[in-house]
């Protein structure tokens, strides 16, 4: 689907559901294409041609040894960059597509939203000298251990298949719907405060042999609020959210496993096994942890009590308040 085109279908306050307007092949995994929002020249030189060329040369130069080296780690299309055609003053000579490339992040603010995008190959120039000094980013945190199948860390990267599982998950109660902003700006902000106060990822995603993700539980630690008062100044790592598209019927008995299995590693084994609080919906997540947490935590060698602190009602669904602490 043409960006421009997604851009007016969500901008409609009829539509809700982000299923009705991304397409499902979105959602499996595929090569990552680098996109620039624009590219302005300081208004002095805006009128040299000679600039423009230099521009262009190291842009694709750039490109090319960025993509040389980095394209196979972070699964990126190698062949093209393409770039947004809002503000942008240079590079403008460049071959036009259609602008079929949505964000894996969606942003705020963004001058790449026109029907067409322009279209830079990367390549290197003949320059005399080329110094090239890499210095080591930093990392995004321990790759994620775990021995469970098709499980893999959630991050701000998956907001487009989270809004789109939400809006399955919720449809028949849209009163639970956070919505794509909200999501997006939930998975950021963990991932800063993971990062931040070198917390480990407690969220995670499964994602099927094709590539699709089915379900996702969001996970972070944090502080217990006034509103629950056995919990308030303590530290407790919150389940903010689990759903699932309900396509694989036990990618929620897979998360809820998941998050014992790391919870055991992550704090349990590290001497800190803080109390886990979640909000679950009656007849989906509550009904799981209520028939299912005994088996997995015996399956990691623990147990919990489950202590309901009240319930209160959102659109018709009873949702359960619920605090697991480990027995020790």
């Amino acid at each position: 689907m043409n960006v421009a085109d997604l851009i007016g279908k969500i901008q409609n306050p009829e539509v809700v559901h982000m299923q009705d307007v991304i397409p499902e092949e979105l959602l499996r995994e595929a090569k990552f294409t680098i996109a620039c929002d624009n590219v302005e020249l300081a208004p002095s030189v805006k009128d040299s041609e000679l600039i423009h060329k230099q521009v262009e040369l190291i842009y694709a130069d750039f490109m090319s040894e960025y993509l040389s080296r980095f394209s196979v780690r972070d699964n990126l299309d190698n062949s093209q960059v393409v770039i947004g055609k809002g503000n942008s003053d240079s590079l403008t000579n460049l071959p036009q597509v259609d602008n079929l490339y949505i964000p894996s992040a969606p942003v705020g603010y963004s001058d790449k939203t026109h029907s067409t995008v322009y279209q830079l190959k990367p390549e290197k120039g003949s320059f005399v000298t080329r110094n090239v000094v890499e210095k080591n980013r930093e990392s995004r945190g321990q790759e994620l251990q775990t021995d469970i199948k098709g499980i893999s860390s959630l991050t701000f990267e998956d907001s487009l298949p989270v809004a789109y599982i939400e809006g399955k998950a919720y449809r028949d109660n849209e009163s639970l719907i956070q919505f794509l902003h909200n999501m997006e700006n939930a998975l950021i902000a963990k991932d800063i405060n993971n990062a931040t106060k070198k917390r480990v990822n407690m969220s995670f995603k499964y994602t099927d042999k094709e590539g699709k993700v089915h379900g996702y539980l969001l996970a972070y630690e944090g502080i217990g609020s006034e509103g629950t008062e056995k919990l308030q100044n303590k530290n407790i790592l919150y389940v903010a959210d689990i759903a699932s598209d309900g396509e694989v019927l036990a990618s929620g008995r897979i998360l809820m496993a998941a998050l014992l299995e790391q919870y055991k590693k992550e704090y349990v084994d590290k001497g800190n096994p803080i109390p886990i609080f979640a909000q679950m919906r009656e007849q989906t997540s509550y009904l799981i942890v209520k028939k299912q947490l005994d088996r997995y935590a015996r399956k990691f060698g623990m147990k919990f009590t489950m202590e309901e602190l009240g319930t209160n009602t959102v659109g018709g669904d009873v949702m359960h308040e619920v605090v697991l602490r480990l027995v020790v």
